[in-house]
């Protein structure tokens, strides 16, 4: 039964109904489950987006968090300069005249500890020198240098051949060959390696994109990544992003406080703040405004009171979600009036821009305050920075008006103004109504295993008194809520907790693959034998044994047979027949049970009897294991072992010989009867 005065009806924007879109502009997703998105590539790949993890060629972070080397262009000259400490100026690396040699272009530099390695373009060199006095230790002659990276194995790689070619130098400038892999297509435009040691490119595609390779093994092929795989296997450094202009970094200032510091490519300090137009910022992967206008939406009523209007939608921060609505009784009103100064270039619509209601900014429920009209329009607007998007999943519209006005006396809506302002009001309490309503008509699913909502099981369990394991996967805990009634029925027994087992474990084998032994059904009581009688079954005749015997539960000088009772220090030997094994059971899974050990005792415990000890245990820690080509019953029997005679051959007391009467209590692979025994075949090689 609804809490609202009248059943609502509503009509529905989304990619199964339709978006009913007139104009669309600069957006894009009306067919995805996702929703309605600005326009853009989220994939593509800018250079500032790589810069953080693998820097210009031209630059190269040192050895502290602070210590970097720039080269810069060959006009006026080429240097190398290193910005250390915190003063953010660039310095010549060494003095003049004490440079290791002249350069004339570089390209590319790359330090790794106390190695740095410099490519000369237009020398058609690459030089490695020593960092502390920068002595030349390695020198190779190569074409078309774009970018170098220092390798495990004290090896270099160098990209060539103007990004089309890889070749590994050693640190001494000996060339060990071309990359053993083939490159990905495209050009080179910087390559590093990663904390693990893994090479990773960055081309250009043939069709003018950025792509990112990294090497998957020692073999060196490539494979595509991504920018969260970049971040995850390299560490950010401070460079914040560049262009061609120049860079910029995070650097601690004269107070000790992180600024952005920016450079041109020759080591001067830019400045013009960074942002707008210096051309730090990434590149847009979203177009930072889109437009839908919709049709004439009819809702089959004259002069309709249109009721109010939700969205769902997700809005990332520094974006933003406006929407508009206007009302009219044409469907194909004239268009009136101008497109605001703000969204120049974008379709105006109809009908006049003076008519729109807009719902305030961030607004994603909200009353519709329009003239009354058979006919709605709306108009969806996107916004913002080009790097992330708004999603619009769907948009509901409710009509006609009904609050809760409606059922109040008519006396409360004489007055026209009075009277908007109470459904306006009741409105709000009625929005809370409606959210009891939904509860109620989804409670039926909520109670349902199958149906429910994983994240309602839990609380369904609780309600049924059945706690949760986080080791049990989805589809055992709607089995144990299916099976509730049952083993509520069944708590306590033995099939009970078979039946548990069975359902959590989900193996397909009764009581999921568990044998369960209860230690007092294993007393040593007499009973009489007859036909059909068990063959391990104590022998025992009318008026010579007794019912519970002593002598058995409990080894007695005297009376009791060696080997066929236990030796026990404690209790009362008169209760022994009544109480050996009482109240205590075990619990044995197959080594390959897909619950650990501590979630299996857990389940047990919460279905034995309270006053009952359980032993709960896996398989495969020990006991009999058959491989390779062994076949039971062919060639290995299992059997008793042969009577031991006492000084004769090896045999030793404790070590390698039972001293024992009778059969065991209990199922004896091999027996026949009471004493029999196969004999092992002239092949056996397992007893």
């Amino acid at each position: 039964m609804s809490c609202l005065a009248t059943d609502p009806r509503f009509r529905l924007l989304d990619r199964v109904v339709g978006w009913d879109a007139a104009s669309i502009e600069a957006l894009t997703g009306l067919d995805a489950i996702e929703g309605i998105r600005l326009a853009g590539d989220p994939a593509a790949l800018s250079e500032a987006d790589i810069d953080p993890f693998i820097p210009p060629p031209v630059l190269a972070p040192g050895c502290g968090d602070c210590d970097w080397f720039l080269a810069t262009p060959p006009w006026p000259e080429p240097r190398l300069l290193t910005l250390d400490g915190c003063d953010n100026q660039w310095t010549a690396t060494w003095d003049q005249g004490c440079a290791p040699t002249a350069f004339q272009e570089i390209s590319a530099i790359a330090f790794d500890r106390h190695l740095l390695a410099v490519a000369d373009r237009a020398a058609r060199r690459v030089l490695v020198l020593m960092a502390d006095g920068f002595r030349i230790i390695g020198e190779a002659a190569l074409d078309g240098l774009v970018d170098l990276s220092f390798g495990p194995g004290a090896t270099l790689a160098v990209a060539c051949q103007d990004g089309t070619a890889v070749e590994v130098l050693s640190i001494h400038g000996r060339r060990l060959g071309a990359w053993p892999a083939a490159l990905p297509a495209g050009r080179i435009l910087r390559l590093a390696h990663d904390r693990a040691g893994q090479l990773w490119l960055v081309m250009r595609t043939p069709a003018g994109a950025l792509a990112l390779w990294r090497q998957v093994d020692r073999s060196g092929t490539f494979v595509a990544a991504d920018l969260p795989g970049l971040a995850q296997a390299f560490r950010r450094t401070a460079l914040s992003g560049s262009s061609v202009i120049g860079f910029a970094m995070q650097r601690g200032d004269a107070l000790a406080h992180l600024a952005t510091v920016a450079w041109d490519w020759a080591g001067r300090p830019l400045a013009e703040a960074l942002g707008g137009g210096t051309g730090f910022a990434p590149a847009d992967r979203y177009a930072r405004a889109g437009q839908l206008l919709t049709l004439a939406i009819d809702s089959g009523i004259d002069r309709c009171r249109w009721h109010r209007v939700r969205i769902e939608a997700d809005i990332p921060p520094r974006t933003a979600i406006e929407l508009a609505v206007a009302s009219n009784d044409s469907a194909n009103p004239a268009p009136q009036g101008v497109i605001e100064p703000a969204w120049a270039g974008f379709a105006a619509g109809v009908p006049h821009p003076g008519d729109w209601q807009t719902i305030e900014a961030g607004a994603l429920d909200a009353l519709i305050q329009q003239p009354a009209g058979r006919y709605l329009f709306l108009r969806l607007r996107l916004t913002g920075d080009g790097q992330a998007t708004p999603l619009v999943r769907r948009i509901r519209i409710d009509l006609p008006r009904a609050t809760s006005a409606d059922l109040l006396p008519s006396i409360y809506r004489q007055e026209p103004r009075s009277a908007d302002f109470t459904e306006r009001f009741l409105a709000l309490f009625d929005a809370g109504l409606e959210t009891i309503d939904q509860c109620i008509a989804r409670m039926p699913a909520a109670l349902d295993a199958d149906a429910a909502d994983p994240e309602l099981l839990p609380w369904l369990g609780s309600i049924l008194g059945i706690g949760f394991d986080p080791a049990w996967d989805l589809a055992a805990r709607r089995r144990l809520l299916r099976a509730a009634p049952e083993l509520y029925r069944r708590r306590g027994t033995p099939s009970g907790l078979a039946m548990a087992l069975e359902l959590v474990c989900g193996d397909g084998r009764p009581a999921g693959g568990a044998v369960i032994e209860e230690h007092g059904l294993q007393r040593a009581w007499g009973a009489v034998a007859g036909p059909g009688a068990r063959a391990n079954a104590p022998l025992a005749r009318l008026g010579a044994t007794r019912l519970f015997s002593r002598s058995q539960a409990r080894l007695r000088l005297g009376t009791s047979r060696i080997g066929g009772a236990p030796v026990l220090g404690q209790g009362n030997p008169d209760e022994d027949p009544l109480e050996t094994g009482a109240f205590r059971f075990t619990v044995t899974l197959p080594a390959d049970a897909p619950l650990a050990a501590q979630s299996l005792v857990a389940l047990v415990e919460s279905q034995k009897p309270a006053h009952t000890l359980a032993h709960v245990t896996k398989g495969g820690t020990g006991g009999f294991l058959m491989t390779g080509g062994a076949r039971l019953g062919i060639d290995t029997l299992l059997r008793q072992p042969p009577p031991s005679v006492l000084g004769s051959g090896e045999l030793r007391l404790g070590s390698n010989t039972i001293v024992g009467g009778g059969l065991p209590p209990g199922f004896v692979l091999g027996a026949l009867g009471a004493a029999q025994s196969i004999p092992s075949s002239a092949g056996s090689n397992c007893e």
